[in-house]
Parts: structure tokens; sequence; C-alpha cells
């Protein structure tokens, strides 16, 4: 098995199992700890329920406690972007490997493709799969 051989059985082993990158791990993590550590601070920081308190008294933990929530969920969003990018990588990838390969194929396999094209083509006439108009 050549290299080109095992980068395509590596890319389709790839395609086949999702992959989450390092950094987005780690975002994952900053967004879970993001959203506990604003609970926490908000629980710490709520007004004690022996007196009635303005609405102003509140403010501090619920801007901790939103404010986490916001920026968890942005992590969130940042992996999972990040996470869609490198499976688009992975697919472009093995779309130019595909390129390549049609490119240097060699001729009786051209030949071969072609023939295996054009009855598949033949096929859809006759089963009126063609998409386009059928020859009168």
């Amino acid at each position: 098995m050549d290299e080109q051989d095992k980068e395509v059985v590596r890319v389709k082993s790839v395609l086949k199992t999702p992959y989450r990158p390092g950094i987005a791990e780690i975002m994952v993590i900053l967004g879970g700890l993001s959203i506990v550590g604003g609970a926490i601070l908000c629980v710490l920081l709520w007004p004690s329920t022996d007196y009635v308190w303005e609405a102003t008294a509140y403010v501090p933990a619920l801007t901790w406690l939103f404010s986490s929530i916001i920026s968890g969920v942005l992590f969130f969003a940042c992996a999972a972007a990040l996470t869609y990018l490198h499976a688009t990588r992975e697919y472009v990838k093995a779309i130019a490997l595909r390129l390549y390969d049609d490119v240097t194929e060699n001729k009786e396999d051209k030949e071969q493709r072609q023939l295996e094209q054009s009855e598949m083509e033949e096929w859809r006439r006759q089963t009126k799969l063609h998409p386009r108009k059928l020859d009168k």
C-alpha cells in the first residue's frame, strides 16, 4: 500500500468517526466551567432572605448568572464551529484526493470509467430516470 492509498484510508476513517479538535475540547470545558462558576457566584451574591430587598440588590447576582450563561454558550458555539471547520477540511482533502486520482489515472482506467458511465447513462434512459428529455 503506497502513501496515497494510506492517505485515502485515513481520510475515509476520519469521515466515519467525528473528530473534535483539541482547542474545541478546551472550549467545551471552559464553557462548562463558565456556566458553573456563574451559578456559584449567583448563589454567593444572592441577598439574604431575612430582609425584603429592592430589585437593585439582585442585579449583581443575576448579572453574573446571565453573563456566564452567555459566555458559556459562546464557548460551545465556537467549539461547534471549529469542529465543523475541521470536518469541512477533511471533506475538501478527500475531494482533492479524488480529483488527483482522476488526473493521475492511467488511460485504461479512464476508458473503463467512461464505459461504466455510458452504461449507466443508457440504463437511466431506458428506465426513464434521466434528468434530461428522452430522445424521440
